[in-house]
């Protein structure tokens, strides 16, 4: 038996009706007690072991039932701990390369409509540098490429480089930006920043996709009057889609 952890988040529910039977999908720990796999959230738990988005602590679940696998998002070292000490199996959606690619391209699809609807869908003639390389960076620039033909990415590793050039995509350095209408961020570590944000654009759109600290850095941007958008969670605005991803990745893993 299954069990999902309800919280506000829409693509678990979905996933929960691809399982169609031997699923319990609540926010009540005690609802639990039948289950042998226990699937949580993107962000797991907290250092309390607390699901994240949930008033259900990890342990009123464990307590009550006989957990031998646990599969999460996010995994730190408090339900590692747990873990170990309870012998059960700990795995990670997020480390799935199916997982990471389909959901990176629902990614792409939802900047898209944002950035077509910012642009009254007129985006053909501008200038689109897309900062990293990851699976969120490509989804975007196979994306793009279909109505845009002035895409260039930047990445610092040069394996990557030498990837992206062999595969016939232009990369660019930062030396560069004043050329550029839209940059959008995919990287966690912040590229832009101090005295970079001078050389932009006065009317360039920012968008950062990733975590904390960005891609940009907020205060400096904020000096030089630019504003960033962030956006973050973006397949969680197409819930019936992203949950179907989260079904096939974990069908594959029980």
């Amino acid at each position: 038996m299954i069990g999902i952890v309800k919280t506000s988040d829409k693509r678990f529910l979905y996933m929960s009706t691809y399982f169609k039977e031997g699923v319990i999908y609540s926010d009540k720990a005690l609802d639990f007690k039948d289950i042998d796999t226990l699937i949580l959230p993107i962000g797991g738990v907290d250092r309390f072991l607390f699901v994240k988005d949930s008033t259900i602590n990890l342990n009123e679940i464990l307590n009550n039932s006989n957990v031998k696998t646990i599969i999460a998002g996010k995994i730190n070292e408090d339900l590692k701990n747990i873990c170990q000490n309870d012998d059960i199996k700990l795995l990670s959606y997020l480390d799935d390369p199916f997982y990471a690619w389909e959901n990176a391209k629902l990614t792409s699809y939802v900047l898209l409509k944002k950035i077509l609807n910012d642009f009254d869908d007129s985006i053909i003639n501008l200038n689109i540098l897309i900062l990293g390389s990851g699976y969120c960076a490509r989804a975007i620039y196979h994306m793009l490429k279909n109505i845009n033909k002035n895409l260039s990415i930047y990445c610092k590793d040069r394996h990557d480089i030498k990837e992206l050039y062999c595969k016939g995509i232009e990369y660019e350095d930062l030396n560069n930006l004043s050329k550029y209408d839209i940059i959008i961020n995919t990287v966690d570590f912040n590229l832009i920043k101090g005295s970079m944000f001078s050389d932009l654009k006065y009317q360039v759109k920012l968008y950062d996709i990733a975590s904390y600290p960005y891609g940009f850095s907020l205060d400096d941007a904020s000096n030089y009057h630019f504003k960033v958008e962030i956006l973050p969670k973006l397949p969680s605005l197409v819930p019936r889609e992203a949950g179907q991803v989260l079904y096939l990745t974990i069908k594959k893993m029980i």
